[in-house]
């Protein structure tokens, strides 16, 4: 299918669609619905499907705060991330959104992973390869220990 990631996701309706089913999901999900206990769900909802909606090529503006200044002191640890990434992989395979689409989705959507610390290198440890395990998109610039890590924490 041709036509940019937006036109492929389906338009706005779809990505709105599939933003409401994870917040949904993640407002269940016992392993961090902790961190959105105090967050206006409706507010998030429209940021979420802004960010994704421009991030894809859509006619959406995203006015929000970086991920860096919104996650800052919530102390989001890697199990916490882990368990959100799961969830979002989980919603696009009950959207049935293609593990193209998903690859690219996840690219896309690389640079907006809050910053936490790693001990590899800029770069190297970067959200899209950390969702591709989940997605079954191809890893890109790992090597041979994320690669194994990687492999262990698969969705």
């Amino acid at each position: 299918m041709e036509g940019s990631l937006y036109e492929r996701l389906g338009r706005i309706e779809s990505i709105g669609a599939v933003v409401e089913d994870f917040r949904d999901r993640v407002a269940r999900d016992d392993r961090i619905k902790q961190k959105f206990a105090r967050t206006d769900l409706g507010r998030l909802t429209r940021m979420l499907i802004d960010q994704v909606c421009q991030a894809a090529g859509g006619p959406c503006t995203y006015t929000g705060r970086s991920m860096k200044d919104a996650h800052a002191g919530m102390g989001v640890t890697s199990g916490e991330f882990d368990a959100l990434v799961r969830d979002l992989v989980a919603t696009l395979n009950q959207f049935r959104v293609g593990k193209s689409e998903q690859g690219e989705l996840l690219g896309v959507l690389g640079p907006l992973k809050p910053y936490r610390r790693s001990r590899f290198k800029p770069g190297r440890n970067t959200f899209a390869r950390d969702l591709s395990t989940c997605s079954g998109a191809h890893e890109v610039d790992a090597g041979p220990r994320q690669r194994r890590a990687a492999r262990a924490r698969r969705c």
